[in-house]
């Protein structure tokens, strides 16, 4: 480089300059610019100084360190014998002055300061699978990078000891959000539930965030161990932000009473949001104080979000006790319409939907449903130009409804069949 440069000694930009000038033929290798660069940190670069400095260079670290760069954009590169046989050895000797349960320190809310050695140690490990100390293989895991689980220690080390070290850390408390999600998915495969209360106490006490993935899947945790549905309506009290509603999500899929308890209370006394958010998952026990709340809340408002009718509880309505107050609801939807709101046809393929949904779960209420459907075409057809529409609704309801029944009877046959010969489903 001096004698490319000419000169005894070289400026960080005349070094720049110089890499420049030989391009697209560089006199010298990009590696030995790199290495010069970062040695001299922006000093003046002269043969005497370069010389001093690279005789002190810690070279083996540097080796690790482009091995490791190499195969992040190589997965494929082949080594030679000697040079894995190399590998294995630094990382044997570095093994003693890492310390894994400390490797990876927070240093913000997303921002993480992480031990170089221990990344490379915990690469090659996985590349090679060399031998480590069973101290070392449990500190492993509490160390993770680019969201890779810990399956590839369950090789190496047994169910046992892995759970004893995980119900630990769990003790000691876990602040890295990867880690902790690493030890649940772990006792989540092997369905162990050693980790129920830790699981419950993080729910309670962590701050909200509607994309925090952990916390979803704790619940998830919680909803797979035994007894886990009494101890979220147990912790229900003690929710104070919108997670509650990800709990009510569960505990309403299997129509717990306690919930229901939980939301009654919530519709009389919550502030409206969560009286609306309960009257959307009471309707899902049937309730129809819920459901005149909801087509109330609809009535109110002069547009309505494509969200607040995509999500709509109106799917889950079972009873005829809601027929009459789906047809004020489809009442709404022309009233809507005939102001040419953009959201009122949503609306009232929604409720039309829900129509559906209710016909097609049994004879009577198919009949009832129908009734009802007739009855408002004949009350409202001098009111609402497109009303007739709804004929066409009707016959493609029936034609579902006899398909559906016939389905049905198809299965009972082949079950009567089968009955007598020990084998029915």
């Amino acid at each position: 480089m001096v004698e490319g440069g000419g000169k005894e000694v070289l400026s960080s930009e005349e070094l720049y300059n110089l890499k420049a000038t030989y391009l697209p033929e560089p006199f010298f290798s990009d590696l030995s610019y790199d290495v010069l660069r970062t040695i001299l940190d922006n000093r003046d670069a002269s043969l005497s100084i370069t010389e001093s400095i690279l005789a002190k260079y810690n070279w083996d670290q540097f080796r690790i360190g482009k091995l490791y760069d190499y195969f992040q954009n190589h997965e494929d590169l082949q080594l030679s014998s000697s040079q894995k046989a190399w590998i294995i050895q630094w990382c044997s000797s570095k093994v003693r002055e890492v310390n894994f349960k400390e490797a990876i320190k927070k240093t913000g809310n997303t921002t993480y300061e992480i031990s170089m050695n221990a990344i490379y140690i915990w690469y090659f490990f996985q590349k090679f699978y060399f031998e480590l100390p069973q101290s070392v293989l449990l500190d492993m895991l509490s160390f993770v990078f680019h969201d890779i689980g810990i399956e590839y220690l369950e090789q190496h080390l047994s169910k046992d000891l892995i759970t004893d070290r995980i119900l630990t850390n769990l003790d000691e408390g876990i602040e890295i959000d990867y880690i902790l999600q690493n030890h649940f998915d772990f006792l989540m495969r092997h369905k162990m539930f050693d980790g129920l209360e830790y699981a419950l106490e993080e729910i309670v006490h962590r701050s909200y965030d509607k994309y925090d993935d952990i916390r979803r899947l704790l619940l998830e945790y919680i909803s797979l161990a035994p007894g886990g549905f009494t101890k979220l309506e147990e912790i229900l009290d003690n929710l104070t932000d919108p997670f509650v509603w990800d709990v009510l999500e569960i505990l309403v899929n299997i129509q717990s009473k306690f919930a229901f308890k939980f939301l009654k209370n919530k519709l009389n006394n919550g502030s409206e949001s969560e009286k609306l958010k309960s009257s959307e998952f009471l309707i899902r026990f049937h309730n129809i104080e819920a459901l005149q709340f909801y087509i109330n809340y609809i009535m109110e408002q002069d547009e309505l979000s494509r969200n607040f009718l995509e999500s709509s509880p109106l799917r889950f309505l079972e009873t005829s006790e809601s027929i009459p107050l789906l047809v004020h609801l489809l009442k709404i939807a022309f009233d809507k319409e005939s102001r040419v709101s953009e959201d009122s046809r949503s609306l009232k393929q929604i409720t039309l939907n829900a129509f559906e949904s209710l016909a097609l779960k049994s004879d009577s209420l198919f009949h009832d449903v129908q009734d009802n459907i007739y009855e408002f075409i004949s009350n409202y057809s001098s009111i609402y130009s497109d009303i007739n529409w709804l004929h066409y609704f009707l016959d493609q309801l029936e034609r579902k409804f006899y398909v559906n029944k016939s389905a049905q009877i198809d299965i009972e046959i082949v079950i009567s069949k089968l009955e007598p010969l020990g084998i029915a489903p």
